[in-house]
């Protein structure tokens, strides 16, 4: 067995996901959020611009913060204002400068990516998998190289992407407007 530090699991995840011919062209801002650590990996092609491994992780955040089974709203809260803070503090200041970088230079709009086992966990609870299953994962329109998601956009008028403009960690990367009423 082999411990890899965490720029190299940023390397092998960012080469895994520029594999994907859709993907190995554009600009990606790649999120891998694990049990202990998330990392950000800014890249374009075979070049990554930024890539830096935080200590917040899944487990991390349930080790530090009490809960319930299930969790309460006030749990919940302080969990999102735990991880808003962390992103404030730390990930910002050290990702703001790449992302403002890349976006003057883009040729296109940053895609965020979702990689690793959240990632997936999060398409198998959209596709209602109880179990793992890769070929239903993919056929549902999640490869497990997986864009944002908007899991309800037929709910919705239009789901766009924020294409013009600076875009700060945190802000928005999509705008959503209501669907018309029918009448």
């Amino acid at each position: 067995m082999e411990i890899i530090s965490g720029d190299q699991e940023a390397d092998w995840a960012f080469q895994g996901v520029t594999t994907d011919p859709r993907l190995a062209t554009i600009p990606l801002l790649l999120l891998d959020v694990g049990g202990g650590s998330t990392e950000f990996i800014l890249g374009h092609g075979e070049r990554k611009h930024f890539r830096q491994s935080f200590s917040l992780g899944t487990v991390r955040l349930l080790e530090a913060l009490p809960h319930s089974d299930p969790p309460t709203a006030a749990e919940f809260s302080a969990a999102r204002r735990a991880v808003r803070e962390f992103i404030e503090t730390n990930v910002h200041p050290a990702l703001a400068p790449a992302l403002q970088r890349e976006i003057q230079t883009a040729p296109a709009p940053i895609m965020l990516v979702g990689t690793g086992g959240s990632a997936t966990i999060l398409a198998r609870m959209e596709a209602e998998l109880h179990t793992f299953d890769r070929a239903i994962i993919e056929k549902a329109g999640y490869p497990l190289i997986t864009p944002v998601i908007v899991l309800n956009a037929d709910d919705f008028g239009e789901v766009s992407p924020v294409l013009e403009g600076d875009i700060a960690v945190g802000g928005s990367l999509i705008t959503v407007d209501p669907k018309p009423a029918a009448g």
